[in-house]
Parts: C-alpha cells; structure tokens; sequence
C-alpha cells in the first residue's frame, strides 16, 4: 500500500518526528551523570572524594609504577582527573 503526501504533509510529519527525536535526545542527556565525564584538577578532586591530596599523589604513583591501575593523565606538568573513573576504580578497589 502506497500513500501519497503532499510537501507540506511532509514538512509537517518532518517536524514533528524530529521533535520527537529531540525530546527524547534530550531526556537521555538530561538523565546522564554529569560526574562521569567532568575532567578536575588535584585540588578538586581531593575536595570531591574528601581525601588529601598527598593519597592522590600516592595512587598516581603507584599507578605510574603498575602497580593498582589508577585513572589519571597528564596535561603538560598537571596532573587531570576524569571523576566517573575515578569513582569506578574507587569502587573496584575498595576505597
């Protein structure tokens, strides 16, 4: 079975699928967690995890020498934190 539309049936049937589209793209983003992909420096991430920066330091150098796998990487001399990573080896290791 073959239906014909008109241009303006179409432009209309157009728009209302891609409001649909939309709203449902934005409910999924709007549901994500924000903390998963958020990148921090040293000092926010202490804050966050309420932890000192010196324990930080010392997972970065452990990690640095195979030895636990922390997530870290660095920017020029900086060291950035993505914080869902953090918090999933966080999890994984039990701290």
């Amino acid at each position: 079975m073959k239906t014909a539309f008109e241009p303006e049936e179409i432009d209309q049937l157009s728009d209302i699928l891609a409001d649909k589209v939309f709203n449902r793209v934005a409910l999924l983003f709007s549901s994500i967690n924000r903390d998963a992909f958020e990148i921090v420096d040293i000092d926010e991430l202490s804050k966050r995890l309420k932890v000192k920066k010196s324990l930080i330091y010392s997972w970065v150098y452990q990690s640095k020498n195979g030895l636990n796998g922390f997530p870290f990487s660095k920017a020029g001399n900086k060291l950035r934190f993505i914080v869902g990573e953090v918090l999933d080896w966080m999890k994984q290791n039990g701290k």
